[in-house]
């Protein structure tokens, strides 16, 4: 999480202006994904709130007891997973600690709320290497549309992106680098992390480039829309809706019954190269993952009793 704070800004925000704080607030963080989350969050907060009959003009007047109601309905009423209600009521922490950091409230309401434990175990389904070879099969590769969805396809299958990395990649994040070719990505948390690109890949990506026939600069998005019903304009990046639709079409094109979304891409590989014995270490760090407890999730062996220590105890 990082954080450009101009303490000067929050001096001007009056007592009635809740909503210019919260806009501070937001602005500062770097990540415009993370903006669109904490905004989204916050504003269903106040939204809540506001159908309850709470008004805030100011953040001191908002108390633990809204937020434990505001965590109830969310499991009650909306019968949020654990890891949504958790998330959403992070947001609101980040929010609150800012305004305790600049000196706005004395404390942080939420200090005295429990919130729920999120899951390990994610309900998003992996793929099986059979699986991908299937849905690898389907695009049609001599057409635009199929070549563009056969490469989206390789790079989320190969390389585990989430799928912001994959439509905020630029022409100019290819580069050469001691006798490899590599793709550097914008991740998670204002991060960046260079991955190698192997020549089947980079094949891929040039033959997809060469039926768009565009005129790529280093500016542009590697991956934009083929059309665009309301602007016309297609010199933009693909929207991260497209690349859900993607990945449900042609996994329901194979019949496959699973929960299914990009992600299910990216735990794909990382079970694939834990299964592989791949060390945790390594695999962390081409996912980006900050932790290796976060890669360790995704180990379908870890369970495993057939390989319990147990066995080994021999005195």
């Amino acid at each position: 999480m990082v954080i450009k704070k101009n303490p000067t800004d929050v001096a001007h925000v009056s007592d009635n202006s809740i909503s210019q704080l919260i806009e501070l607030f937001t602005k500062n963080y770097l990540s415009p994904c993370t903006k669109l989350a904490y905004s989204k969050d916050i504003e269903q907060f106040l939204m809540f709130c506001k159908e309850q009959g709470y008004s805030f003009k100011h953040p001191k007047e908002i108390t633990s007891n809204h937020f434990r109601t505001y965590r109830d309905w969310l499991i009650n009423e909306r019968q949020l997973q654990s890891n949504s209600v958790l998330r959403k009521m992070v947001s609101m922490r980040a929010l609150m600690t800012w305004c305790f950091h600049e000196g706005l409230i004395d404390r942080n309401p939420l200090l005295n709320v429990q919130l729920p434990k999120g899951k390990q175990i994610s309900s998003t389904s992996a793929f099986t290497d059979e699986e991908v070879r299937t849905i690898l099969a389907l695009p049609k590769k001599d057409t635009l549309s199929g070549s563009l969805h056969y490469a989206v396809l390789v790079m989320l299958f190969y390389l585990g992106l989430r799928k912001s990395e994959l439509t905020n990649i630029r022409i100019k994040d290819f580069n050469d680098e001691r006798n490899h070719l590599t793709l550097t990505l914008h991740g998670k948390g204002d991060k960046y992390r260079k991955v190698p690109i192997t020549p089947w890949i980079k094949t891929v990506v040039d033959e997809y480039k060469t039926k768009c026939l565009k005129d790529f600069t280093p500016d542009s998005f590697l991956f934009q829309p083929i059309r665009n019903n309301f602007s016309k304009s297609t010199d933009k990046q693909l929207h991260t809706s497209t690349v859900n639709y993607l990945v449900w079409f042609y996994t329901s094109k194979t019949g496959i019954d699973k929960n299914v979304s990009p992600h299910s891409c990216r735990a794909t590989v990382i079970t694939h190269l834990l299964d592989n014995k791949i060390p945790i270490r390594d695999i962390a760090n081409f996912v980006g993952h900050s932790s290796i407890q976060t890669t360790s999730i995704y180990d379908k062996n870890k369970n495993d009793l057939d390989k319990s220590p147990a066995y080994k105890v021999q005195y």
